[in-house]
């Protein structure tokens, strides 16, 4: 009488979801160890098993100062994704700076906002089409045949 049964097989399958979650916030947090083989062994952990949730935290393992680290995160990435866009973790630290940047960018992109829209020091707003800057309205352009 409105009694839910929860059967073995469910019961199981939450019980791994939630060991789950719980491995991959150990594994998470292993990655900021000071030992380079524990974030290695961490992005390799979370290759395998971690959700969509952890690949800030691999871009980020980008700029590890283990080669090993760096290698394992990227082609973590490069699977799950099907992009490099320019990074190779033995270039130079300031290229793999530049690619580190544009992998949070892609990231930024994939969570809804466009990066390209987001505000830039010195850099004005470009404003969609249709729209108006408020005080603007009617306003004509030198290009529009208004007095330059």
């Amino acid at each position: 009488m409105g009694h839910r049964v929860i059967t073995l097989g469910m019961a199981a399958w939450l019980a791994a979801a939630l060991v789950g979650c719980a491995g991959e916030s150990a594994y998470v947090t292993r990655l900021r160890s000071p030992l380079p083989q524990e974030r290695f062994q961490a992005v390799l952990w979370l290759a395998q098993h971690g959700s969509e949730k952890v690949l800030p935290d691999l871009i980020v393992a980008l700029m590890d100062e283990d080669p090993s680290v760096r290698w394992a995160a990227f082609e973590t990435l490069r699977e799950r994704t099907g992009e490099t866009l320019g990074y190779r973790p033995g270039d130079p630290e300031g290229r793999r700076f530049e690619a580190a940047r544009r992998w949070e960018e892609w990231w930024k992109e994939r969570q809804g906002g466009p990066a390209s829209q987001q505000e830039e020091p010195g850099k004005p707003q470009e404003e969609p089409e249709g729209e108006s800057t408020p005080g603007r309205e009617g306003a004509v352009t030198p290009a529009e045949g208004g007095a330059s």
